[in-house]
């Protein structure tokens, strides 16, 4: 009886190492070289489409978003902060020349001592915290696919043949997880400004930016608003633009914080899943702490800056890490060889007792 298990199981075995050599056989066929790789490219080109298509949402919440009109107390604290730059941005540097305190709020005149002729507007900062978010992600995943494909042997990373031009096997990875990045940071941006634009929470500097006159030509200043839940007012402040006045109601969840936890952890879940250099155990996790500190910085300065609560930082951080965790896990396969390695190892037999009709899985079934 033992005997005849163990000669039905090398049949299952024989039978399946006879399908995967008729694959490869039909892979190594001329016709099949040649078109595989193309439609390889048409689909991964057609897989990057719907990250254009979050990008169009984005756009528009952006040019012609109008935030939900959410009213405040006029004695409420936590929106009576000044209006300061943003610490992690590109723009010239500040220093407070004098401060008091003025209808409810503080005024800081600024005299610039660094970069003078250097000036960014509100709108141009942000893009280029996306810029730099996107670019150190794009550059991290080139060099270490190059990495690898320079420290394995040729044979295991044959090119791929597409219109007549080879393609090396280390851009089409960086090429895939490129994609899949641009992918989630589409997501997670997106997520961001519905929760942005449906919230419509003040920031902690709103009564300084926008210096709220009621109708009857009161301010916060007066008694009579103390303790009155205000929804009808007007911005009379002089140095706020039209974007400034946007802004200030788009605090919930905090966008930094969100695109700066998504793309930094997922650079470094991809150094985990990638870089595999054995010259050094923690120069990988070194890399790691790194991007992980950034974004844990940027969080943290959009509380000390005043752009934001915290709880706006709480709620964006855990959603820009949440997206970067499922992206990296269900939509690519940075994991996908040890995924096979592993269903392989539990699912072929590997002794006489596994088959045995009395054995079963750790499971129990």
């Amino acid at each position: 009886m033992e005997k005849k298990m163990i000669q039905e199981g090398s049949k299952n075995l024989m039978e399946l190492n006879r399908s995967k050599l008729g694959a490869n056989q039909f892979r190594s066929t001329p016709y099949f070289s040649e078109l595989f790789p193309t439609l390889m490219w048409m689909i991964t080109f057609i897989n990057t489409l719907p990250s254009s298509n979050l990008g169009f949402p984005i756009l528009i919440f952006f040019l012609v978003g109008d935030p939900f009109k959410r009213g405040f107390f006029c004695d409420d604290e936590s929106l009576m902060h000044p209006f300061h730059d943003s610490t992690v941005t590109v723009r010239r540097r500040a220093r407070p020349k004098s401060s008091h305190y003025h209808n409810g709020a503080f005024e800081k005149k600024f005299i610039i001592d660094i970069f003078p002729s250097f000036s960014l507007s509100p709108a141009t900062q942000n893009w280029m915290l996306y810029i730099i978010g996107i670019l150190l992600p794009v550059i991290v995943i080139i060099i270490t696919e190059l990495f690898r494909a320079l420290t394995k042997k040729s044979s295991e990373t044959p090119p791929l043949k597409v219109w007549k031009t080879n393609i090396p096997y280390w851009v089409v990875q960086a090429y895939k997880s490129i994609g899949m990045f641009g992918f989630g940071a589409a997501v997670s941006q997106l997520l961001t400004d519905v929760g942005k634009y449906t919230i419509g929470r003040l920031r902690p500097h709103f009564i300084d930016v926008c210096r709220p006159k009621m109708p009857d030509n009161t301010t916060c200043g007066d008694a009579v608003n103390q303790g009155r839940y205000i929804t009808d007012f007007t911005c009379t402040s002089a140095k706020s633009t039209s974007r400034m006045l946007k802004e200030m109601r788009l605090s919930f969840p905090s966008g930094h914080s969100s695109f700066s936890m998504y793309t930094l952890i997922f650079c470094a879940i991809f150094l985990q899943a990638r870089m595999n250099w054995r010259g050094s155990k923690l120069l990988k996790h070194f890399f790691q702490f790194l991007l992980i500190l950034l974004a844990w910085y940027t969080c943290l300065s959009r509380i000390s800056d005043y752009k934001h609560h915290w709880s706006d930082v709480l709620a964006g951080g855990v959603l820009g890490a949440t997206v970067a965790i499922v992206v990296s896990n269900c939509c690519t396969d940075l994991f996908s060889a040890a995924r096979k390695h592993t269903m392989a190892a539990a699912t072929l037999p590997q002794t006489r007792y596994e088959l045995s009709p009395n054995h079963t899985h750790g499971n129990g079934n």
